[in-house]
């Protein structure tokens, strides 16, 4: 991985516009159409990182140890446990994914409605040319609430949001942490064809903060058996902080993986 590849702090540019590199508060033009120009910009940097927290999807939980993990990951149950370990494992961004989901349930609720939670002890590290080390760091705890044929994402306790801390061993000054809080919900009732929607925020620790919505009528798709990121679907992203604000919108409609944003295009996992 060359440095030109890796994710820059989301807060540092998080001033400059959702999509822009450089430029101006508000600004929505890519510096470039490469995959560098997308992986360094808040809005590729803010879907990637909802990427790697839901790895291990609620179609997966609710196979059991008949799901087919992404490459890099495994699972092993006990006692209503089970503990979901990535080892060289692809992040979204092209980096490694290390560490650990604990998934613990489902328990049995009212009528058909069941619960568990995902604890994330996860890290994605991305190496750059001069050795320098940028890292994402996963902590916090994930509700899941199933039922017959749909799955509610929330956050495990409405007051401790999941934790997305941004590490750079060169440039400390650009470290900051990301408060996570997701809204979605899985429609589940097709195992060839699970469809996302509903929306999530990360709320940055420089006070600029990022929403995400992402409509039923075109919600992120993934087709297990093809590929484990979403092959279709789009996200409707906006910014406020201190800067200014700005809106983009993020497509998945080019094929497997392919994330499009403003004319760039980066395949996760760095496929």
């Amino acid at each position: 991985m060359n440095a030109g590849s890796a994710i820059a702090p989301l807060g540092v540019l998080g001033i400059l516009g959702l999509t822009a590199c450089a430029g101006a508060s508000g600004s929505t033009s890519v510096s470039g159409t490469d995959p560098a120009s997308l992986r360094n910009a808040p809005a590729g940097a803010s879907v990637m990182v909802f990427i790697d927290l839901e790895q291990i999807r609620p179609d997966l939980i609710r196979q059991g140890a008949a799901a087919a993990l992404p490459p890099g990951v495994q699972a092993a149950a006990g006692d209503g446990v089970t503990t979901y370990t990535f080892n060289h494992c692809a992040a979204a961004n092209g980096g490694v994914l290390a560490g650990t989901i604990t998934v613990t349930g489902p328990v049995p609720g009212d009528g058909a409605v069941q619960t568990c939670t995902e604890a994330y002890q996860l890290t994605a590290t991305t190496t750059l040319a001069d050795n320098a080390t940028q890292t994402w760091t996963y902590t916090g705890r994930q509700l899941v609430t199933f039922t017959a044929a749909a799955a509610r994402l929330s956050l495990a306790d409405a007051n401790a949001p999941i934790l997305a801390a941004f590490r750079d061993s060169a440039v400390p000054a650009g470290n900051k942490v990301y408060a996570f809080t997701p809204s979605l919900t899985q429609d589940i009732g097709d195992p060839a064809r699970m469809a996302l929607s509903g929306g999530y925020s990360l709320a940055g620790s420089d006070g600029n903060d990022i929403t995400c919505t992402i409509s039923p009528g075109d919600p992120l798709v993934w087709i297990p058996a093809a590929c484990r990121f979403p092959a279709s679907g789009s996200l409707g992203l906006a910014l406020a902080g201190p800067g200014g604000s700005d809106q983009t919108t993020a497509s998945f409609n080019s094929g497997c993986g392919n994330l499009s944003i403003g004319g760039a295009r980066v395949a996760l996992g760095g496929q």
